[in-house]
């Protein structure tokens, strides 16, 4: 089915305005029958970790199209935040098969297999080729950057993210994140848990470095006490790698892409 979004409008007012006109008033929401069916898609099976993924597909013709969403936008816990962060929000007006035709009249080549591997998958790893074709290696080491140290302090909160995936509120240890497939994550860890103690101490981020620190390279786990609601649950993180933190790196004799780009916003 081919569809076409003219123009979308997301919590606060976006429009899409004709050429030579000026954007039209936004109509105040009303409830009319719509005249095709809506398709919503709900996966709750990782509700433990206060996840749910929801897929909504909304047939349109071409025109005019406004669409109103809450305000609480995914991923950024609060009522705040660029509306563009509102994950596979898109409009289509063509399919995969017309993509993987035009690319190939371009130029020859196996483009099925080209976007399959670019955009609907990954290799084991991070994707670190661009980098490193821009002049740039990523290491990890046991201390922060300094623009990571300066990020700390701005949001005012201790990132654990490398090893433990774990990113925690200095004020009142609330988890502001999780990644997915880390050790916290795999422990049962989620967004809006509260930390209390580390391994039987109250909670602190110099606490908590102290023990991942200790962990380094020995078995067992770091055992961080949190509330969930009103529930009280001890999640053991397992984790041996120690502090890492990632750096860039230049790559000697290679040609500096990252500079010749930041040269041009100068």
């Amino acid at each position: 089915m081919r569809v076409r979004v003219v123009c979308v409008v997301l919590a606060a007012v976006f429009s899409c305005p004709s050429s030579g006109a000026a954007a039209a008033p936004i109509p105040p929401p009303r409830d009319v029958p719509y005249p095709a069916v809506l398709r919503l898609q709900v996966d709750a099976t990782d509700f433990d970790h206060r996840m749910f993924h929801v897929n909504e597909t909304i047939p349109v013709v071409a025109g005019s199209l406004v669409l109103r969403y809450p305000k609480w936008l995914p991923d950024n816990h609060s009522m705040t935040g660029p509306v563009e962060l509102l994950a596979g929000l898109r409009s289509q007006e063509y399919t995969r098969d017309d993509a993987v035709r035009t690319l190939g009249e371009l130029q020859p080549a196996d483009r099925d297999g080209f976007l399959r591997e670019r955009m609907e998958g990954h290799g084991p790893g991070a994707p670190l080729e661009g980098l490193a074709r821009s002049g740039w290696r990523l290491l990890f080491s046991d201390q922060p950057s300094p623009f990571l140290a300066a990020v700390e302090k701005a949001r005012k909160q201790s990132s654990f993210a490398f090893p433990l995936g774990l990113t925690i509120d200095n004020a009142d240890g609330r988890i502001a994140d999780v990644l997915r497939g880390s050790p916290a994550f795999a422990a049962g860890l989620a967004p809006g848990m509260t930390l209390l103690a580390v391994n039987g101490r109250a909670w602190s981020g110099d606490v908590l470095k102290e023990a991942v620190v200790a962990a380094t390279g020995r078995e067992g786990t770091i055992d961080l006490l949190v509330k969930n609601f009103d529930l009280f649950q001890t999640a053991k993180v397992a984790d041996r790698d120690g502090p890492r933190y990632p750096h860039l790196e230049r790559i000697p004799g290679t040609p500096d892409r990252l500079a010749d780009l930041l040269k041009l916003r100068t």
